[in-house]
């Protein structure tokens, strides 16, 4: 009977049964079908006593990780090996990230109404940092006033309640970091041979380390269902602590939630991440007790490696009965997408600053694969051993495509004089060539461009040529089969061409403009210290001082803002100090200086830019226009400013009010568009930082929230929540899953 319990076997049993169904005694079908059931019945019958005696071989030996009780109880059909001892349940398990909790609390909030579910007042218990006002003894009393619904666990470290507690919420969401910590107290297997006392040898006792620790009460429940979001992290590897911990946890049905099972990589590993996926799912066919996975990969994993069509249709067969799939146009009422696609071009600036990057990498390349009589093969980008540098090179090229920096290259002294040496004395170039050759230097080094003498195209660095002219070429008028220079066909050797070539070294050299500000505020600050000394002042500086300080250094600085400071005999720094700790109203000048508090000094972070007076009411702080030439972030930005623009006129519509008289003609206002909230995406942070920047300069912090490090939770509830703030910039962090169906447009 316990062999007939098996998912497994019922399907074999039901191809049997259909063809004896359909088929007359008489018929040969309905004797070989009962003549197969028979057997098969037996087989399995067989192996499942093999499998058994293994296991228990095993566990013996001390060679098995896992519980062997719970492994002879799958192969049974029986369950858990401890489920008579568990407390039953019909609640459903939800493991989650941590950083989702909240998301998965608002959005059961936001689209289930309790009050429907129980005609009792609902209770929803937020276990960790949260105190509730009925206490669990008062909770478990008052069954017949109250329903407990959800179960939070908020915090990973404090011990959860007992599991009869637990049971009695039909929802129960815990973190996967709640699971990762629970696992060195072990399974309920351990907690047994502790309490017993019996000196047992197992590996998984020695490999917990906490022999005497009680249970997860998540292990002594029953659950009715089990779901892990983002559960591709189950099919990763089958010894990392959560997945352990998980595979312990005992429940009716297992499912795994993710919008990307397999990882993006090589097929191989997307097909070790589904054989995981399967045995955490404890799917009979994969869930195999030996760590023999031989039937998987010689009916599956090899063939599909060696692109056998049958593979396909086999995987398909083996994933269709355990998988569904949910996109976006199965949900009706979601509106579909609108892409638009905007091809912007590249300012002059940022096609220098791209093809002087461009350039370095192809002639990297380039002369490294010339054949000479010493090799160049080591410093090759195309080499693995230099893998760090390719992607360097990589993201180098990436970054000078979202434009709003420089290049800066740079020549030292030494590798300029080394260049200049060869060029006399072992190629003997003419003084005319020597000229040519430090004019290109100089202007490589000042951001300026120079001609290719083949193809005459204007580029900041180019390669030189060791003939008795030093030709400038460019890398597309060469090949790694040249020995010659183009220009006057004169032979040359390889080796001296790999060294002559010059030292440079490109560096970025972000916004000029972005320099000349910090400049501009060190000088505010040099004054202000001239004003403001930090050390003991006991004279009053004539007004007549400070004006001709601001007349010579061309700025707006407040004439009083600082006075009583210069007649107090306190040090500036412990004044400073003294006044953070009070509390304050902070008061900002009338002319913007630095956006700092003349109270407590702190500078002034939520400005919003976008007002009329494009400047902060508050600092006084003036909105920065992008300029034209760092071509991504202006037309982002005259997008926005068009998006908010379009959303003003649309916000509300005249229409003909229905208690109006036809007469008058009465209208009303009433809301029409949604307001504009903008994400921009993109999975390499330092574009976000390049674009970013941009947008906070122009719009303020207070209208652009960064969805990144230790705030992300506040920033995406002031993108949410504020009417100021209308853009997010949103990168792979947000790949675990966020409510975003609020957004009106992306930017990738």
């Amino acid at each position: 009977d316990s062999i007939n319990d098996s998912p497994f076997v019922k399907d074999l049993k039901c191809c049997f049964d259909n063809a004896m169904i359909y088929n007359g005694k008489d018929h040969i079908v309905h004797k070989v079908a009962q003549r197969l059931l028979h057997e098969m019945i037996d087989i399995i019958s067989k192996l499942k006593e093999y499998q058994v005696e293994q296991i228990m071989e095993r566990a013996n030996s001390g060679k098995k990780r896992a519980s062997y009780g719970d492994n002879v109880a799958k192969i049974l059909g029986n369950g858990s090996y401890f489920a008579h001892s568990l407390v039953p349940s019909r609640s459903t398990l939800l493991i989650v990230p941590g950083v989702l909790i909240n998301h998965w609390k608002v959005q059961i909030m936001t689209h289930i109404n309790l009050k429907y579910l129980t005609s009792k007042e609902p209770i929803i218990y937020r276990h960790g940092k949260t105190k509730h006002s009925m206490s669990r003894e008062e909770i478990m009393n008052s069954k017949e006033s109250h329903a407990p619904l959800l179960f939070i666990d908020e915090g990973s470290t404090n011990d959860l309640p007992d599991p009869d507690f637990l049971a009695l919420f039909p929802i129960v969401i815990t973190s996967t970091q709640r699971i990762t910590n629970a696992w060195k107290c072990g399974n309920l297997e351990d907690e047994m041979k502790s309490k017993s006392k019996t000196k047992y040898r197992d590996y998984s006792m020695d490999y917990h380390g906490d022999s005497n620790a009680s249970a997860s009460p998540l292990l002594k429940v029953h659950w009715l269902r089990m779901i892990v979001d983002e559960g591709h992290i189950m099919g990763r590897s089958a010894h990392g602590n959560a997945i352990q911990f998980a595979s312990w946890i005992t429940a009716q049905r297992n499912w795994i939630m993710s919008g990307t099972p397999t990882p993006q990589n090589s097929s191989s590993n997307g097909m070790r991440n589904i054989l995981g996926l399967m045995k955490f799912l404890k799917h009979e066919y994969c869930n195999n007790f030996f760590d023999d996975e031989s039937s998987w990969k010689r009916g599956i994993s090899r063939a599909w490696s060696e692109g056998f069509t049958a593979a396909f249709f086999r995987l398909e067969a083996l994933i269709c009965p355990l998988m569904v799939r949910h996109t976006k146009s199965s949900i009706e009422e979601l509106a579909q997408p609108k892409f638009s696609y905007n091809f912007i071009e590249m300012s002059n600036a940022e096609t220098l600053a791209y093809n002087t990057i461009s350039s370095a990498i192809r002639s990297n390349i380039l002369i490294t694969s010339m054949n000479g009589k010493t090799s160049g093969w080591q410093d090759s980008l195309l080499n693995s051993k230099q893998a760090v540098h390719a992607s360097k090179a990589l993201n180098n090229i990436r970054l000078s495509c979202c434009g709003g920096t420089r290049v800066n290259v740079t020549l030292t002294e030494k590798n300029w004089n080394e260049t200049i040496d060869y060029l006399k004395n072992l190629h003997d170039v003419s003084e005319i060539g020597i000229k040519v050759v430090k004019n290109f230097l100089h202007r490589a080094t000042t951001e300026q461009t120079s001609s290719c003498m083949v193809c005459g195209i204007q580029l900041q660095t180019l390669m030189l040529i060791p003939c008795r002219s030093a030709h400038l070429i460019c890398t597309d008028c060469m090949n790694i089969s040249t020995n010659s220079c183009p220009v006057c066909d004169i032979d040359f050797d390889v080796d001296d061409f790999q060294r002559l070539q010059p030292g440079f070294v490109n560096d970025w050299k972000w916004n000029l403009k972005e320099q000349s500000r910090e400049a501009e505020t060190r000088l505010r600050q040099q004054v202000n210290q001239i004003i403001n000394p930090t050390r003991h002042v006991g004279i009053v500086v004539d007004e007549s001082q400070i004006i001709q300080e601001q007349n010579r250094h061309n700025l707006l600085l407040p004439l009083g803002a600082n006075r009583q400071l210069l007649q107090m005999n306190i040090p500036r720094r412990n004044l400073q100090q003294s006044r953070q700790e009070v509390a304050h109203q902070c008061v900002y000048p009338r002319e913007f200086v630095d956006g700092k508090c003349e109270i407590c000094f702190k500078e002034h972070t939520m400005c919003n830019l976008t007002n009329s007076k494009l400047q902060c009411n508050i600092c006084q702080r003036p909105a920065e226009e992008c300029p034209e030439e760092e071509s991504k972030a202006y037309y982002l930005i005259q997008r926005l400013l068009d998006l908010k623009q379009r959303s003003k006129e649309c916000a509300f519509k005249s229409i003909p009010s229905p208690t109006a008289s036809i007469v008058t003609g009465e209208e009303i206002l009433v809301k029409y568009a949604r307001p504009v909230k903008v994400i921009l995406f993109s999975q390499f942070r330092q574009i976000l930082n390049v674009v970013g920047d941009r947008l906070i300069r122009r719009f303020g912090n207070d209208c652009i929230a960064e969805y990144w490090g230790g705030h992300r939770k506040i920033e995406l509830a002031k993108f949410i929540l504020s009417e100021n703030c209308f853009c997010m910039l949103l990168g792979k962090d947000g790949s675990h899953g966020l409510d975003l169906s609020f957004v009106t447009h992306i930017f990738f």
